[in-house]
């Protein structure tokens, strides 16, 4: 409302004004962030999953799930809890009951969609799958494209779940940048039973995939307050 008001009172800037709000509007819609692209869900309040949790501020959760018990609410799921981690504090945590989709997406990425090195750490709780896959809009499933399915390693009767890691490359994909990593978790839990799937990632690395072999049983020698030896 200002700046339209400003055009009016001094019309002789008028064709400088224009092209600046022209210029901001469409680097506003479009804004995307640099690879590579890390999340550990530190910055993010951590709830309960019996209390309460919400999705992370600045992804995108369409068809979440709100579970309840009967005598009590556990809050919409996806969301970041504090439960369960594979470091620090908190994780992304997805819940369901057969028939139910968790849906979510991080912040447009600048990338196109080939090529992409996704990696995170998995646990699951019980039965249920999560895809992996890419959008151009995360607000709209329609855009979602499967890459690849994962399955993690499920735990054993009241035993805390394992978080193993997971890693994967898209390949053939010819969808222009910039693009969302999407997760569709898809429960096969029976709701007659109040039963439900768990899981939750954490770490979430996304990079440009290279040939490079990334370095695996590393040693930690001596260190200091600013370096430290591997081998």
């Amino acid at each position: 409302f200002n700046l339209k008001q400003h055009i009016v009172m001094k019309n002789n800037k008028k064709s400088l004004l224009l092209a600046v709000v022209l210029t901001l509007t469409p680097l506003l819609a479009t804004a995307q962030l640099p690879l590579p692209y890390q999340n550990g869900f530190e910055q993010y309040a951590g709830g309960s999953i019996y209390e309460g949790i919400v999705a992370p501020s600045d992804w995108t959760a369409t068809g979440t799930f709100e579970y309840d018990f009967g005598f009590f609410s556990i809050g919409v799921f996806p969301g970041v809890s504090a439960d369960l981690a594979h470091l620090g504090s908190n994780s992304l945590t997805f819940m369901a009951v057969a028939g139910s989709d968790n849906f979510i997406a991080t912040p447009l990425l600048d990338h196109d969609a080939d090529e992409l090195l996704i990696s995170f750490w998995l646990a699951v709780s019980t039965s249920g799958g999560l895809t992996v896959g890419v959008m151009t809009d995360p607000a709209d499933t329609t855009t979602f494209v499967a890459v690849q399915d994962v399955q993690g390693i499920e735990s054993s009767g009241s035993s805390d779940p394992v978080f193993a890691e997971q890693s994967i490359v898209t390949e053939g994909l010819d969808i222009a940048g910039p693009v969302a990593i999407a997760f569709r978790f898809t429960s096969t839990a029976n709701p007659e039973y109040d039963n439900a799937s768990w899981i939750f990632i954490d770490d979430l690395m996304v990079s440009a995939n290279t040939d490079c072999e990334p370095p695996t049983f590393l040693t930690v020698g001596e260190t200091t307050y600013n370096s430290a030896q591997l081998s």
